[in-house]
């Protein structure tokens, strides 16, 4: 196990391991409102679109979380390919919640459609228990594992015309550590319907 530390993308996913694995604690799923702010005239709040990322990551295996580490340093093992779904679901109008609030209901939608190499492991065939979408600045996603281990994926960097991404992803153990192991990181085609 590493400690992340550092800036750069070590400070990008610190802060989505830290909910998400805290959230191993509060699987309990309370009636929320996902965030979405309610209008006086009944009007529909804005919905985000459905989207398909086609994603192609390489395992890292170089990762300095000793200092902060330029993504172009990384090196890699093997490319895989992973494809996620991220239904429609109402704009985020609210801040997301607390880490160690229970988390807000997951649309059953949204899901890992392929995973041909087998990357994520038991995260492919379950259901995410935390997703904060916050498209087109970033979505965090978390799936237990175990009690103590969470499979965590961050979709970040999207650029201006929403048809790229990158995306993170990594076994983690508590809010300060991961499995190097099961470090990935690459970019995404993003498919908007």
């Amino acid at each position: 196990m590493v400690l992340l530390t550092g800036r750069g993308m070590g400070m990008i996913i610190k802060p989505m391991i830290a909910a998400s694995v805290l959230a191993l604690g509060t699987m309990g799923v309370l009636p929320m409102e996902r965030g979405v702010a309610h209008r006086q005239d009944g009007a529909r709040p804005a919905m985000l679109p459905p989207r398909v990322l086609h994603c192609l990551l390489g395992r890292v295996v170089n990762f300095d979380a000793s200092r902060d580490q330029p993504v172009a340093e990384y090196r890699y093992d093997g490319r895989h390919r992973l494809t996620l779904f991220l239904p429609p679901v109402p704009a985020r109008t609210t801040p997301p919640p607390d880490a160690t609030a229970a988390p807000e209901p997951v649309d059953p939608r949204t899901r890992i459609v392929a995973d041909p190499d087998g990357i994520a492991g038991a995260a492919a065939s379950r259901p995410f228990h935390r997703v904060v979408d916050l498209w087109p600045s970033r979505v965090e996603m978390m799936t237990p594992l175990s009690d103590v281990v969470a499979n965590v994926i961050v979709i970040a960097q999207v650029t201006p015309d929403q048809a790229d991404a990158t995306i993170f992803m990594a076994r983690a153990n508590d809010a300060t550590t991961y499995d190097v192991q099961h470090l990935y990181f690459g970019r995404c085609r993003v498919a908007r319907s």
